[in-house]
């Protein structure tokens, strides 16, 4: 069936299982970022300081890498 052969020619991310504000937030961050830019793009998306620390938390080695301490790369 066609949803199948989506699923074949375009398979899901973890970025795709993301509420769409999340997505947004993520999609607007650099490559490479710091917790303190995280921050300030997370206020746009009225996204609190304490889900922002939480989506990296439970992002970490999905869809973040942690570089150092308050630095981190994208995955997707």
């Amino acid at each position: 069936n066609i949803h199948k052969a989506m699923q074949i020619l375009a398979p899901e991310t973890p970025i795709d299982k993301l509420p769409k504000h999340q997505k947004e937030f993520y999609n607007e961050l650099t490559q490479m970022f710091t917790m303190k830019t995280a921050k300030i793009v997370a206020d746009k998306y009225s996204i609190k300081e304490n889900t922002l620390k939480a989506i990296i938390n439970r992002g970490e080695g999905k869809i973040f890498k942690t570089i150092k301490r308050g630095e981190y790369e994208k995955l997707y």
